[in-house]
């Protein structure tokens, strides 16, 4: 059938209700077998056992094969078709019809490509309890079973009760997950979309938000921070001499240097191939430079070894600060200035930006 998949259950819980709900079936059918032979209610006594070799079926199938689907529709009809016959034989007061009731949450525990199946059998569920009811206002019951009417309604009341709990349960837990699935998801999302790949840095969206809040907060505290654009010495001869790969590589031993040199609480981000973005907060544009230094020099120390070559690797900073400049541009473009007056000087260098290379 195109409508329906018979799968392996997904949730452990999902396949535990459905063996619950066929082992409930087949405990009320013995128990129906049992009253209606002593009550000699023939009729229902010989569809009960039809109805215990239907349930019996379905629970050893959900056991062996862990398919639910078509288990469902199946118990669903049984139900329909047994409160057919108990109600119209017995009458309203025995409280056959409330299994109907639970039909919609039994339904929804199959697993359907479409959902014109569980709306049909819901919708059929609902007008046979209405048919029923208005049956039961012109036509008396065909047996009558004064002696245990109350005793009757009440189990039959407290089995539809206990496994509509069971549902409520199950749904209220599997749209706990699904919301924990959901929230995960875009967490995982967030991560990919403010992480360069490569580097496990911040990449260029995230690290200008986090310059933005640096702003934000310099503004409200009056505390500096120093920003810095750092940037690979003649990284296009690396690309040319040995690879896009070491390429790669050299990128990821750089930012990895930048984590083992910089404070916990320092910002680092991939503004861009070769080119890395540092936010050192609550620091001035000379204790920048200090650390910025510490940087320089540990990059410089540190070749790069890869494929059997040693790569000399030395690193160009431009440098700022927010008490240099008003907007997130501003400041950037100091920055970048500072660094292009280094790339044009000797390079492997750190460039304020008030001051020339050195």
């Amino acid at each position: 059938m195109d409508t329906l998949e018979n799968a392996t259950v997904a949730s452990p819980k999902t396949y535990l209700v459905t063996v619950i709900a066929m082992a409930l079936g087949v405990l009320n059918h013995l128990i129906f077998i049992t009253i209606f032979y002593k009550y000699d209610i023939t009729p229902l006594y010989y569809y009960n056992y039809l109805s215990l070799l239907v349930f019996s079926i379905l629970f050893v199938t959900v056991i062996k094969k862990k398919t639910i689907t078509f288990v469902m529709i199946l118990a669903s009809l049984e139900i329909l078709t047994h409160q057919f016959f108990a109600v119209k034989l017995l009458g309203w007061e025995y409280g056959f019809q409330y299994y109907i009731i639970a039909i919609p949450g039994l339904i929804l525990l199959g697993d359907f490509k479409h959902i014109s199946i569980p709306i049909i059998i819901s919708l059929l569920s609902t007008l046979l309890a209405i048919l029923l009811y208005y049956h039961t206002l012109t036509h008396p019951p065909t047996f009558q079973l004064e002696e245990i009417k109350s005793g009757l309604y009440l189990f039959n009341l407290i089995s539809v009760a206990a496994l509509l709990a069971v549902f409520s349960g199950l749904f209220a837990y599997m749209s706990r997950q699904h919301e924990a699935v959901l929230l995960n998801a875009h967490e995982q999302l967030y991560v990919t979309a403010t992480t360069d790949s490569m580097t496990k840095l911040a990449n260029r969206l995230k690290t200008f938000d986090l310059i933005e809040d640096q702003i934000v907060r310099t503004k409200r505290t009056g505390k500096p921070f120093t920003l810095a654009i750092g940037d690979i010495d003649d990284f296009k001869m690396v690309n040319d001499n040995h690879g896009h790969d070491v390429g790669d590589a050299v990128i990821i031993r750089i930012a990895q240097i930048m984590k083992d040199s910089l404070r916990e609480q320092d910002i680092i981000g991939r503004w861009g191939g070769e080119e890395f973005m540092i936010v050192l907060p609550d620091t001035n544009i000379n204790d920048g430079k200090e650390a910025l230094n510490k940087l320089r020099k540990n990059v410089s120390r540190n070749p790069i070894i890869t494929n059997n070559a040693s790569i000399n690797i030395t690193l160009t900073l431009g440098v700022s600060a927010s008490n240099y400049a008003e907007t997130i541009d501003e400041i950037i473009k100091l920055a970048d200035n500072a660094l292009y007056e280094g790339k044009r000087g000797t390079k492997n260098c750190i460039v304020l930006s008030h001051e020339q290379p050195e």
